[in-house]
C-alpha cells in the first residue's frame, strides 16, 4: 500500500523521493531507490517490503541486498 506524501517525505531511511510518472512510482533522487504502489521497495535489481537505506549507510545496504529479492517480474 502507498504511503502517504508526508510518511514518504519523513521516512527514516533518509531518502528525498521524486514522482516520476513514466514508471508511476517515487524515486530518490540520491539513490535511485523506487517506491512503487504495491509497496514495494526496488533498488538495483532487487525488492523488499522493507525500505532499503539512502547512501552513506553501506554495512545496512549490504544487510538489506541480502535479505532482498531478485527481480523476477
Amino acid at each position: 500500500m502507498a504511503r502517504s506524501p508526508l510518511a514518504r517525505a519523513q521516512n527514516s531511511a533518509g531518502h528525498s523521493y521524486i514522482w516520476y510518472a513514466e514508471c508511476g512510482c517515487h524515486i530518490c533522487r540520491d539513490c535511485g531507490t523506487a517506491e512503487h504502489r504495491n509497496g514495494r521497495f526496488y533498488y538495483v535489481g532487487r525488492w523488499s517490503m522493507t525500505e532499503p537505506p539512502c547512501e552513506g549507510n553501506q554495512l545496512a545496504r549490504d544487510s538489506w541486498f541480502k535479505e532482498s529479492f531478485p527481480d523476477d517480474d
